[in-house]
C-alpha cells in the first residue's frame, strides 16, 4: 500500500528503538490538514 512503512519486530525490541518511529508517525500525522 503507498504510503505506509512497516517496521519488523526486530527493529522495534526495546521501548527506545520503538520511541524514533512513533514520534515520526505523530509527527507526519500532525502535519496534514485538518478533516472535516
Amino acid at each position: 500500500m503507498q504510503g505506509w512503512l512497516r517496521v519488523d519486530p526486530e527493529g522495534v525490541r526495546t521501548k527506545r528503538q520503538l520511541e524514533p518511529w512513533v514520534k515520526r508517525g505523530v509527527a507526519y500525522a500532525r502535519s496534514l490538514p485538518a478533516k472535516r
